[in-house]
């Protein structure tokens, strides 16, 4: 019997080419804040079928008998331990993603299993060394199991309190696909057991410093990202209105926004209070193949208002442009007289027409004249066209590369305007796809510091394909694309590799704006230079795009590094 384990960093991704990375550094020591949590990984493998466990319950193997190894840490701290899902990637091979619920699963020899260790420090903890013990045990059927092998890390605990994710300034949108969140754990849109399932997906936004509400205000606006041409992989990625219409017998309209006014609260008790995106009501996407006529030929969006009639008993949708004016009006009305209406911003998802674009906005700031904007931006030339319409730029990340110095100068003339930047099925980096160096996740905080841009905007919350945990892939979109978690059987939300390394940068970029503003830039600047190759974001992308060993270190210890020099200046001010 040969067992082998191995302490490794948070960053690795472990994939099924393992034997490829023999050459990895055993982690002994490790720097953290408190009020914050820290992670590694533990590597295992034996040379015969086996199963790992990180609980405490039996097990017993249907398959007969086999080798248990159980996993067990010792540390004065609370510690979580989760073993890591597989999920096939677009080259075929299977890499670490999902942080999975269960604690036990059943493994062939020589395949190795790869466990999430996080320790959570609180923020009255001891500062100093703290030791950590990682413990394995083996036995097989009844026999009393032995104790194999014990490794320590130690634990440097500094002084410095990491602020909690409410506080954080980091302006995150994360869009919230609630319609694909029913559809996956099989529940009732808006229903009781559907609000129970959205709050747990809330408190993991919550977690990462979420400021955005999504809701969606019109039928399926991205009309479910064309999934009914896609037959590789068959998806429903449709997303519905959460706005309630009802024509009466009397031929009068009735607006519900109970269900919409109960999202925004449950996303409001959990911190997410910054602005309500209304999405749907300006750039509804089309596909030339559904879309095969204009509902109202008179409005230029092909909005989707559906409605129940109650003098006929079935459900309809407004063809008429009163009936889809006097709906906006109602919108905005009713968010006027609940006092929302200053956080509420109308977005459109990459317009690509700007005449077109021009026009509806025009149309829907004349019936909704208290309506602001949020755009997402794809196309260069709409930043400036639209610099004195829209209220809060989000460029793509190219865009932004491209257009840096305008962007810069929009920021000094316009400084009540957020700037956000995202990544999305492109570029190849920096970005999240499962493909992706984890380190890509979290250089996305230090980035937008570089950048001194307000934050990240990503589309791709929760927008799985049809079976997410046997294959995340989605016709053209990289595998990894459409999703930072995953959905568990019993309701839950599972985390993934990405979703954490995703929340070390914004917490990077935290401790780098404080360090900013306590008149510390000549640390920011170093930390630039360590953990950046390049720090002229401007040319990242043009005359020709850079690799990414040429824009960022690929180096765990830098990364570390980076964050152990942050800590020590702020333990200083």
């Amino acid at each position: 019997m040969n067992i082998s384990s191995i302490i490794i960093d948070d960053a690795y991704k472990l994939n099924y080419d393992f034997n490829q990375d023999r050459h990895l550094k055993p982690l002994t020591s490790l720097v953290c804040a408190r009020n914050s949590s820290i992670s590694f990984q533990v590597i295992l493998q034996a040379d015969q079928r086996y199963c790992i466990n990180v609980g405490k319950t039996a097990w017993f193997s249907q398959k007969g008998s086999l080798l248990n190894l159980r996993q067990e840490i010792i540390s004065s701290f609370t510690a979580k331990q989760f073993i890591e899902g597989m999920v096939e990637d677009d080259d075929g091979m299977r890499k670490a993603d999902i942080l999975l619920s269960q604690t036990v699963i059943e493994e062939s020899a020589n395949i190795p299993v790869a466990v999430w260790v996080e320790l959570f420090i609180p923020q009255d903890a001891q500062e100093g060394k703290h030791n950590v013990k990682v413990n394995l045990y083996t036995n097989s059927m009844y026999e009393d199991e032995k104790l194999v092998c014990t490794a320590t890390v130690t634990l440097d605990v500094k002084p410095y309190c990491m602020p909690s994710p409410k506080d954080y300034t980091f302006y995150l949108d994360l869009w919230q696909h609630n319609s694909n969140i029913a559809r996956k754990h099989e529940v009732e849109l808006w229903s009781e057991r559907h609000f129970e399932i959205m709050e747990r997906y809330i408190a993991s936004l919550a977690n990462l410093g979420q400021k955005s509400i999504t809701v969606v205000a019109s039928e399926i606006p991205w009309r479910g990202q064309s999934c009914f041409l896609n037959h590789r992989v068959p998806s429903n990625l449709f997303e519905y209105s959460i706005i309630c219409v009802t024509k009466n017998a009397d031929n009068t309209f009735s607006y519900d926004f109970s269900i919409m006014q109960r999202y925004i609260d449950l996303c409001n008790n959990y911190g997410i209070n910054g602005d309500i995106e209304l999405f749907g009501l300006v750039n509804v996407w089309t596909q030339a193949s559904f879309d095969t006529v204009n509902i109202c030929a008179e409005y230029p969006e092909n909005m989707l208002i559906r409605y129940y009639d109650t003098a006929s008993g079935n459900y309809r949708y407004m063809r008429d442009v009163k009936e889809i004016e006097n709906y906006i009006h109602a919108v905005e009305g009713y968010f006027i007289k609940t006092d929302q209406i200053e956080k509420v911003r109308v977005s459109a998802d990459e317009p690509t027409d700007i005449e077109k674009y021009r026009k509806s906005v025009d149309i829907l700031h004349g019936l909704a004249p208290s309506f602001v904007f949020k755009t997402a931006i794809n196309h260069a030339e709409f930043i400036e066209e639209f610099k004195d319409v829209i209220d809060d730029f989000a460029p793509y990340i190219q865009c932004a590369s491209i257009e840096y110095e305008k962007l810069k100068k929009y920021q000094q003339e316009f400084p009540d305007k957020k700037f956000l930047w995202y990544a999305c099925c492109g570029p190849e980096y920096p970005n999240t796809f499962i493909r992706s160096n984890l380190l890509e996740s979290r250089l996305i905080g230090i980035l937008t510091a570089l950048m001194g841009f307000d934050g990240f905007l990503r589309w791709n919350y929760t927008v799985w394909p049809e079976n997410p945990r046997q294959d995340i892939r989605y016709a053209n979109f990289p595998a990894g694309d459409t999703n930072f978690v995953y959905p568990s059987n019993g309701g839950d939300v599972l985390l993934s590799l990405r979703y954490k390394q995703f929340k070390k940068g914004i917490e990077d970029f935290e401790l780098l704006e404080i360090l900013r503003k306590s008149g510390k830039q000549d640390v920011v600047d170093i930390i630039f230079q360590n953990v950046l190759r390049l720090a002229d974001f401007s040319s990242y992308y043009k005359p020709e795009v850079l690799k990414l060993e040429q824009i960022s270190s690929l180096s765990y210890d830098d990364y570390s590094s980076a964050r152990t020099l942050m800590l020590d200046a702020l333990c200083e001010i």
